[in-house]
């Protein structure tokens, strides 16, 4: 009887998997992720005003974005988002966008930044100051302001007694920090 059960188990398992499966293959894909409208031209795609709306197929997922006009330095146009070690983007035109690559590098920084920054690093704001002494004799900076959760179970000043953390309840979790670097493309190194 256990034998028989178990393999009525099984069988149900099976069934279940590959039904699950089974609705796998159809996605439904818009032009504008956001818009489900009705209008379909005669291959079934969406039909929508060209002129108005407009989608970057290359790249979404940069939530809290931030543009900066760097034109009067580089000629481009830089969009940073929250994701890991705040990739970004850039353009010429704010319609073409190409990939930069990570701007600030966590590997690239000492133990106490990796340990600042470990966790939930969110909304990167990049400005530039033309008058920024850079550290080499020139002038001009980027700084790269961010909030981050520190690592603090591994620190020795998280707790102020047993019911609370940080020095008032929970504020050690929610840092702002600012990082230098002298191109928009970063690195970004922290001050």
């Amino acid at each position: 009887m256990r034998k028989k059960f178990s393999l009525m188990l099984a069988v149900c398992l099976v069934a279940a998997s590959i039904l699950s499966f089974a609705a796998c293959g159809k996605v439904d894909e818009y032009a504008l992720s956001a818009y489900r409208g009705e209008n379909k031209d005669a291959k079934g795609n969406t039909v929508y005003n060209t002129s108005l709306f407009y989608s970057n197929v290359i790249q979404q997922g940069y939530p809290d974005p931030q543009v900066l006009d760097d034109t009067a330095q580089s000629g481009k146009y830089y969009l940073y988002g929250t994701s890991g070690n705040f990739a970004a983007m850039r353009s010429e035109n704010l319609v073409d966008w190409e990939h930069v690559g990570p701007t600030f590098p966590r590997d690239k920084q000492g133990d106490d930044v990796i340990k600042s920054t470990n966790d939930n690093s969110w909304a990167p704001e990049v400005v530039y100051d033309k008058d920024a002494d850079d550290g080499e004799g020139g002038k001009g900076l980027y700084y790269l302001f961010f909030s981050s959760t520190p690592d603090y179970e591994n620190t020795t000043w998280n707790t102020v007694d047993d019911t609370q953390k940080g020095v008032v309840g929970n504020a050690c979790k929610y840092n702002m920090y600012v990082a230098t670097s002298k191109s928009p493309e970063g690195p970004f190194m922290m001050v």
